[in-house]
């Protein structure tokens, strides 16, 4: 997950790679719905799909890293730019802690 910070691709590129992914009706392991819209939960499940496919036909590249790289750190956030629509309270999401009685 480090390598691709030290080559960074072309915008051009990663466009066009993007574009050329073919959606794919494959549906998550968990139910994810409380943190995406049913679209981009669509759309990351393709790029997942995608990814791993190419992994393990061994023809997975430094774009196909950088693309996996940024996309991981995308899925939760509070921020524009974040995959994520919904989020959990900020105690939540940073572990929760022991309840003082």
């Amino acid at each position: 997950m480090t390598e691709p910070r030290f080559f960074p691709p072309d915008y051009q590129a990663v466009e066009k790679r993007l574009a050329s992914i073919q959606p794919e009706c494959g549906t998550a392991d968990i139910d994810l719905s409380m943190f995406y819209h049913p679209d981009t939960e669509k759309e990351i499940i393709t790029l997942r799909q995608y990814l791993l496919a190419r992994q393990a036909a061994s023809r997975d590249d430094m774009l196909d890293r950088s693309i996996a790289m940024v996309a991981t750190n995308r899925l939760t956030g509070h921020s524009p730019g974040f995959f994520s629509v919904y989020t959990l309270p900020h105690p939540i999401s940073h572990g929760v802690k022991k309840a003082r009685l």
